[in-house]
């Protein structure tokens, strides 16, 4: 009886060093020709691209010249609120306009009744472009957003 368990304790060893070693073991992957290929010509439309377009780019650089307004729905930090009305009144929010270049919209809801808030703007159908909240939603609101084409990171 103890040669028996002994002989499975050994054969679950090897078992088990094996899986091991093959779980370390490389996994060298081979590009097919048609892979290959396919590679060249992304990196041959690239070129192309390159050349076509870049007269045509502008310049990309911040601060942006634009007069879009962004419009943000986050609760209010109680730090914050001890001191501003509205993130928009502090320094980082004035900072963040100056080097954007894209004036910001917060909208807060009144603290204590986020979530009747949340319910309300859903409802509502009228989204602001940036949504930040605490991210439990139930499957109800997850059903609600996803029919709207709501993202939710």
């Amino acid at each position: 009886m103890k040669n028996k368990k002994r002989v499975y304790k050994m054969v679950a060893l090897l078992v088990a060093s094996i899986m091991t070693l093959a779980a370390c073991g490389g996994n060298e992957k081979k590009l097919s020709s048609s892979s290959e290929d396919n590679i060249q010509k992304t990196e041959d439309h690239k070129k192309e691209g390159e050349t076509n377009t870049s007269a045509e780019r502008k310049e990309f650089s911040y601060p942006m010249d634009t007069n879009e307004t962004l419009t943000w729905w986050l609760q209010l930090n109680p730090n914050v609120s001890a001191t501003s009305a509205s993130l928009g009144d502090t320094p980082f929010a004035k900072e963040l306009e100056k080097q954007t270049g894209v004036k910001i919209e917060y909208i807060h809801p009144a603290q204590g009744s986020e979530n009747e808030a949340f319910n309300l703007l859903l409802a509502s159908g009228e989204l602001p472009d940036i949504i930040e909240k605490d991210w439990y939603v139930s499957q109800v609101d997850q059903i609600r957003l996803l029919k709207m084409n709501i993202l939710l990171l």
